[in-house]
């Protein structure tokens, strides 16, 4: 009886580990596209704004038109979508690709991002302007609010890489990259 009991829980625990692996998955596709939609969504406000196409009236007006084109639609409200410029402008700087390029960091990114960055190349490029920067994997290791939490809080690439690096080895949610960030963990 107990030899069964013991196979059973083993079989269980199999079932379990097939699970989790397939939500980790999902969540991570879901923090991808997240932070995909973001950098193009950056890229194509930034581009206009650069230009002087769009002034910040117009970034008022797109976040409104969003709203009332799909009221379901959340996160895209004026101040976020000027996050998502800064998120784009940041991590597509020359300095940013640079310093990256030089520390290898892609190499750290989950290969599933890379299989889903390949296979989004083309809408990508169809989307936001050819002189955009590309998507660093890299940027893959953490969510987009922690992202957001990183570039407000850090000023030099170094402190943001460090961030990125260190949330994604420590797991980190919001409240604790928040922690991090208040007690300088990159300076110590």
């Amino acid at each position: 009886m107990d030899n069964t009991n013991s196979m059973a829980t083993q079989e269980f625990q199999q079932v379990h580990g097939i699970i989790s692996q397939h939500r980790s998955r999902a969540l991570q596709t879901v923090n991808n596209e997240n932070l995909l939609t973001a950098w193009e969504v950056g890229a194509f406000v930034s581009v206009r704004l650069k230009n002087s196409a769009w002034g910040s009236k117009t970034v008022m007006q797109l976040s409104e038109y969003l709203r009332t084109q799909d009221p379901t639609l959340r996160g895209y409200s004026r101040r976020t979508i000027y996050k998502m410029v800064a998120f784009y402008e940041a991590y597509s700087s020359i300095s940013f690709v640079e310093y990256q390029d030089h520390l290898k960091l892609n190499e750290f990114a989950p290969s599933q991002a890379a299989q889903i960055e390949n296979s989004l190349v083309l809408q990508t490029e169809q989307i936001v302007p050819s002189a955009t920067a590309q998507f660093s994997k890299f940027l893959n290791l953490t969510t987009l609010t922690n992202h957001f939490e990183i570039l407000d809080a850090c000023k030099t690439v170094e402190e943001r890489i460090f961030y990125i690096l260190y949330s994604y080895k420590e797991r980190l949610n919001l409240r604790e990259l928040r922690r991090c960030l208040k007690n300088q963990t990159f300076a110590s």
